[in-house]
């Protein structure tokens, strides 16, 4: 069994890790919005699988806390459910200084990521909306023509 001094070093490096994951979503959101305001499809196709391959190794840097979490838990003897960032700062004979600044710094992190996603999601929304302006001002709404809104034509034959 781990000490109790390296499975907070190992918290520390987990939170760092999850701490740095969170800045490279603000930046590839970033690129993101970026790519859609200059219309550059192919930026916002690099982007947005950027962005894929970071969010498809959360589930790594999640499942390495969980195991120093539970470790923690069975060396202070309590339940894996009674702790938090905040309660492993409090606990933690040495370290827990650097575990509390970190946790700090990723919650300033994480919000950061909601602003953004919020932020891409009002532009995409916005440019959505525009194209079905100039598509309806081109065709014509809709629900004002039969054509439009009779439905989807089916293959007969398949």
């Amino acid at each position: 069994m781990k000490s109790e001094r390296s499975l907070i070093n190992h918290l520390e490096v987990c939170v760092e890790e999850d701490l740095a994951s969170q800045r490279r979503l603000v930046q590839l959101i970033a690129q993101q919005e970026a790519a859609i305001v200059d219309n550059d499809t192919g930026a916002l196709s690099a982007a947005t699988e950027a962005l894929e391959a970071e969010l498809r190794q959360a589930p790594t840097r999640s499942g390495n806390r969980e195991r120093v979490l539970r470790g923690l838990a069975r060396a202070w003897r309590i339940h894996r459910d009674s702790i938090t960032l905040a309660s492993a700062a409090e606990r933690a004979a040495e370290g827990g200084e650097r575990i509390s600044e970190l946790r700090q710094d990723l919650r300033g992190a994480t919000a950061e990521v909601a602003r953004a996603t919020r932020r891409l999601a009002a532009l995409a929304t916005m440019h959505r909306n525009v194209v079905r302006e100039v598509i309806d001002a081109l065709l014509g709404d809709e629900t004002s023509s039969p054509v439009l809104s009779a439905g989807t034509l089916v293959n007969a034959e398949a």
